[in-house]
């Protein structure tokens, strides 16, 4: 599976953040703010792979794209740079998210 049919698989899953909420009741958030119950898996090592695979995928995803030009396109700078590009400011946006999930 390519990274874009991963995304497209999470576009079309109800948004993150899951959670196991216990006893097989995998829950995320409804359009009007509230938790619902997204899945159910009797499973429970199961469902938190499942919570944590769909909260945590689309912020992997966008960091490995972003990783894709991991030198600056003005060739300007190399890794780490602060160039104001869009291309930089995105690659450095997605590893600062990725960074926050640690």
């Amino acid at each position: 599976m390519t990274l874009a049919e991963l995304r497209v698989l999470c576009e079309r899953a109800t948004k993150g953040p899951w959670v196991n909420a216990g006893r097989g009741d995998l829950r995320g958030p409804h359009t009007d703010g509230s938790d619902q119950t997204v899945a159910f898996c009797t499973y429970d090592p199961d469902g938190n792979f499942i919570a944590a695979a769909r909260t945590w995928l689309p912020v992997m995803i966008e960091a490995l794209d972003a990783c894709d030009h991991l030198i600056c396109p003005k060739d300007y700078h190399t890794i780490g740079c602060v160039c104001p590009c869009p291309e930089c400011s995105r690659r450095q946006a997605a590893l600062a998210r990725l960074a926050e999930t640690r």
